[in-house]
């Protein structure tokens, strides 16, 4: 009885160990690596519509992302257009991420912090103050 107790525990925690690890590491992989796709995508949106003269910063935090600019590569955008702008950039993001449901994109300033605009992927809608 113990010994077969010893076996299939072996087999369990020995041998299946390894293998229920890796099945876990392909979802992480995976989700790496659309999460990867997904900046990138972002990246060439922001680079295209801005033209920037300045550094773009984009950092994923959780299913939101937070892209910092500067505040006159932002305002090369008219500002009727903004909101146009952050609605295509926040379904950019969101047709590319799948993270959770209440996604977001935010834009803020690079230098101070400032929030230039904010998309809510649940709501399907940008706010620019």
């Amino acid at each position: 009885m113990w010994l077969k107790l010893a076996l299939i525990s072996f087999v369990i925690f020995g041998v299946g160990g390894p293998v229920f690890q890796s099945l876990n590491q392909k979802p992480v992989q995976q989700k790496q690596k659309t999460q990867d796709e997904a900046v990138a995508s972002m990246q060439g949106y922001f680079e295209m519509a801005l033209q920037p003269q300045h550094e773009i910063r984009l950092k994923p935090d959780g299913g939101d992302m937070k892209v910092y600019v500067s505040k006159s590569d932002f305002e090369s955008i008219a500002f009727p257009d903004r909101e146009e702008f952050m609605t295509g950039a926040g379904k950019a993001w969101c047709g590319k991420n799948t993270e959770g449901a209440l996604l977001s994109l935010s834009v803020y300033d690079i230098r101070t912090g400032e929030r230039f605009g904010q998309y809510s992927c649940f709501f399907r809608r940008a706010s620019v103050p």
